[in-house]
């Protein structure tokens, strides 16, 4: 499959979206953070959620104490997951 890598882009309101670049140059959604998702119910104040968008994951959600670390929860998903045993991880 080539290198695949996993990119994280701002989105307003402090929400990101983490996207999967394939080395044909073609992308693909893996998880957003802090993004609510018309579907994903408010939980606890203070609680932020990390939905991972169907690839292999369905469209789980799983909620974290900050930004960070659900970010970190979704990039050890994807390092498990990744088929190619080259991938690399950029901060955006």
């Amino acid at each position: 499959m080539g290198l695949v890598n996993l990119e994280w882009f701002e989105q307003k309101d402090n929400g990101w979206m983490a996207r999967i670049e394939y080395a044909n140059g073609r992308y693909r959604r893996f998880a957003h953070v802090n993004i609510y998702d018309w579907a994903v119910k408010r939980r606890a104040d203070g609680m932020v959620p990390l939905q991972f968008q169907f690839y292999k994951q369905g469209y789980d959600v799983t909620w974290h104490e900050d930004i960070d670390s659900a970010k970190l929860h979704a990039e050890a998903i994807f390092a498990l997951e990744d088929d190619s045993t080259d991938s690399l991880i950029h901060w955006r």
